[in-house]
C-alpha cells in the first residue's frame, strides 16, 4: 500500500468511540474512505482474563494444599522417601503458586499485587525455615 498524506485525501474518517481495532476500507487513491470497530480484541481479552482468574485460584489452591502436605506430613517408615516425596510437594506447590500468579499478575488491582506478592514471600520464608528446622 502506497503511503499517503493527509493532504491528498478530502475526508478523513474518524471514529469516536472505538475500544478495538478500527478497520478502514481504502480507496484507489490509499485515502479511507470508511472505518469500522471491531471489537474482537476486547472480547478475547476479557474472556482471557476470566480464564487467568480461574487459574490463578486454582493453581493457588492445589499449591498451598501441596505446601501444607509437604510441610505437615510425617512417616516413620521408609523415611528417605518421604523426605524426597514432602521435598517434591513443597518444590510443586511454590512452583503452581508462582506460575497462577505469573498468569494472573498483568490483571490484578494496583494495590493487590504487592499483597499477593507479599504473601508469597512470607509462605517462601515458612518453607525455608520450616526445612532448615527439620535438619
Amino acid at each position: 500500500m502506497l503511503a499517503v498524506s493527509q493532504k491528498n485525501c478530502s475526508d478523513l474518517v474518524v471514529l469516536e468511540e472505538c475500544n478495538g481495532m478500527v478497520d478502514y476500507t481504502y480507496d484507489e487513491q490509499g485515502c479511507p474512505v470508511s472505518a469500522e470497530c471491531n471489537n474482537c480484541y476486547e472480547e478475547f481479552d476479557s474472556a482471557r482474563e476470566k480464564y487467568d482468574l480461574v487459574l490463578f485460584v486454582v493453581s493457588s489452591i492445589f499449591g498451598l494444599v501441596a505446601i501444607m502436605f509437604g510441610l505437615f506430613y510425617k512417616n516413620k517408615k521408609n523415611a528417605k522417601f518421604w523426605d524426597l516425596t514432602t521435598a517434591g510437594f513443597l518444590i510443586g506447590g511454590l512452583i503452581s503458586l508462582f506460575i497462577g500468579t505469573g498468569f494472573y499478575y498483568e490483571h490484578m488491582g494496583r494495590f493487590l499485587r504487592p499483597i499477593v506478592i507479599l504473601v508469597e514471600l512470607v509462605i517462601v520464608l515458612v518453607v525455608t525455615y520450616k526445612v532448615i528446622k527439620k535438619k
